[in-house]
């Protein structure tokens, strides 16, 4: 979270405005989610990516990696 919705999105943000942000960051996620979720889950993980982007556009990185630690704790994959 710190890496994708902290600096990376920072940087987009500056460069091409908070919708690109979201677009680029919430990719990103699906992506690096493949080798756990297999490409059967993309569009899944694709979702899940704008919606944790769109709330960091609208609070900050500490909520969207709350929401992040929240869904992978209820997913039993950090118990």
């Amino acid at each position: 979270e710190i890496a994708i919705r902290g600096a990376l999105f920072d940087a987009v943000t500056q460069r091409s405005g908070v919708g690109a942000a979201i677009g680029v960051t919430a990719v990103l996620f699906a992506l690096i989610h493949i080798p756990l979720y297999g490409a059967p889950a993309l569009p899944i993980d694709l979702g899940v990516g704008i919606m944790l982007g769109g709330l960091r556009a609208a609070t900050s990185v500490s909520a969207s990696t709350a929401a992040h630690l929240t869904a992978d704790f209820g997913g039993g994959l950090l118990i």
